[in-house]
Order: C-alpha cells, then sequence, then structure tokens
C-alpha cells in the first residue's frame, strides 16, 4: 500500500517495522465486518511504533483466572483501530527471500524441533539437577497445549517424555 520506513532493532543488523498497515481500521462501516484492504498512501510511511494493541482486559478490572493471568499493561494504547503488523528483517536486500537454505533433514516446523532439542537436552542433564530423565512431564496453556499435542503427535520423540499436561488447547476438529 506504500513505501516503509523502519528503524534499527536492539541488534543492529536487525531492522523493525512497527505498526504497518494490514488492512482498513475496523471501525466506523468497517466495524463488524471482515477486514477490507486499506487505503494506499503517499511517501515513505515511518514506521518506528508500535500501532495500539487490540481491546483487552486491564489489570484490576475482573478477577477471573485470564484476567488475572493475561493483563497487559495500562500504559500501552489499545485501540479498536488495531489491524498492523510488526516486521523484523535481518535481509540486506529485498532479493535474499530469506530464509535462503532449505532443510531437507528437517521438513518442519522450526518451533517444534527447537522443544524436540529442549526435551533431549533434559533427558542428558536433568539428572544433574536431581531430576528423573525416565520421569518427565511436558505442560502446556492454549498455543503451548498445542505445542504439547503436536510433540505427542511426534514418533521421534518416543522416550523424551512420560506424561502430558495439555491446558485449554484445541483438541478436537471444531467443524
Amino acid at each position: 500500500n506504500g513505501w516503509v520506513k523502519g528503524i534499527e532493532a536492539a541488534d543492529p543488523r536487525i531492522t523493525a517495522f512497527k505498526g504497518i498497515p494490514f488492512a482498513a481500521p475496523p471501525v466506523g462501516e468497517n466495524r463488524w465486518r471482515a477486514p477490507q484492504s486499506c487505503e494506499d498512501w503517499d511517501g515513505v510511511r515511518e514506521c518506528y511504533r508500535f500501532a495500539p494493541i487490540s481491546m483487552q482486559s486491564v489489570p484490576g478490572i475482573g478477577d477471573n483466572v485470564y484476567i488475572r493471568e493475561w493483563h497487559v499493561d495500562p500504559e500501552i494504547a489499545m485501540d479498536e483501530d488495531c489491524l498492523y503488523l510488526n516486521v523484523w528483517i535481518g535481509a540486506e536486500e529485498v532479493t535474499e527471500k530469506q530464509p535462503t537454505e532449505e532443510q531437507p533433514d528437517a521438513p518442519t516446523n522450526f518451533g517444534s524441533l527447537d522443544q524436540q532439542a529442549a526435551l533431549r537436552w533434559v533427558q542428558r542433564n536433568i539428572a544433574f539437577f536431581g531430576g528423573d530423565p525416565g520421569n518427565v512431564t511436558i505442560a502446556g496453556q492454549t498455543a503451548g497445549g498445542g505445542s504439547v499435542m503436536s510433540q505427542m503427535a511426534c514418533m521421534d520423540n518416543e522416550g523424551l517424555f512420560h506424561r502430558a499436561v495439555v491446558m485449554s488447547a484445541m483438541i478436537r476438529s471444531p467443524y
């Protein structure tokens, strides 16, 4: 929809683009409608700051477990106009199309492989911390529960853990 300019991230090799609109604000005539295309802009949009987050619970309002666990800092701007993306890149040229290398030995979600590597580390090292590598439990809530189910379904994980706790994850098709 137009040119954007990012800002150097904490690691100077990375450029952060904050608050890039990906759809029209869902307010006014767009409220309670499917996302609409955002308008094009002229010139270069400075994407140096985060846009407002979606409306959600704030501290001190309500007392259910989700509010207590996931409330947001009341200083963070919230608004219905919240359809923005934040992008961090390490590419120096748009032609790089990162990541550039394929991993034929691991055609999978790298986040799942990271979790599996952690489980392998636990098997090798937990005894040094007084733990039992023959009695490992993994647990996850919401998306983490989905990760637990993914690890349960992976045959390469046999013996890496012995029990699993899944909280608030989708465990069957909603259809």
